[in-house]
């Protein structure tokens, strides 16, 4: 069968070069691992959260820094941590064209005595752009607890704000790759 040999052909010379051939497939003996990984999330966390197409599946998972984030490839079943270095704590969403991915983090060590108390610890909105892979913070205000994020359009957003020395919430909507934000509430 030449097809096949060529593209074995193909995969080995991109191997030895140094390339690599693109993401496997989880052999058939790792689906129940797979699987048993995503059904012991707590879905306190908005976790799992599948993308608009059926994708992809963000979750969050045990990792080094407490809760990490993670998204499966359910084409390929191929699971990927993003890299992040604070706790994950909440799965906010897919924007609807399915290049970014909000979440909201905390800081990995909280104030003494609310390590498992997210009332009183600081947490921001973040977000993942998937064609570069790069994950940013939507604001860089602080001590803040952000939260409460809902996409309006693909680059259009809403959230809640709340400084963490005032008692009142305030709800801001804002746009992908602008700075200003403008308060609704």
């Amino acid at each position: 069968n030449k097809s096949r040999w060529a593209a074995g052909l193909v995969a080995a010379t991109a191997v030895l070069a140094g390339c690599d051939p693109g993401p496997q497939r989880v052999p058939e003996s790792r689906y129940q691992a797979v699987l048993d990984e995503i059904m012991g999330v707590e879905f306190v966390f908005q976790s799992p959260t599948p993308d608009g197409g059926s994708t992809r599946l963000a979750y969050i998972h045990a990792a080094p820094q407490g809760r990490g984030l993670f998204v499966l490839d359910l084409k390929i079943l191929q699971r990927r941590e993003i890299t992040v270095t604070n706790e994950v704590v909440e799965i906010s969403g897919w924007s609807p064209d399915g290049r970014y991915l909000a979440f909201v983090q905390s800081p990995v060590a909280p104030p003494k005595g609310l390590a498992n108390n997210l009332v009183g610890r600081e947490m921001w909105v973040t977000l993942l752009d998937t064609e570069n892979d790069r994950v940013s913070r939507l604001t860089s205000a602080g001590p803040v607890k952000e939260n409460h994020f809902l996409w309006l359009t693909a680059t259009a957003y809403v959230y809640s704000h709340h400084e963490m020395t005032n008692d009142l919430g305030e709800i801001f909507m804002g746009s992908l790759g602008s700075e200003v934000r403008k308060k609704v509430s």
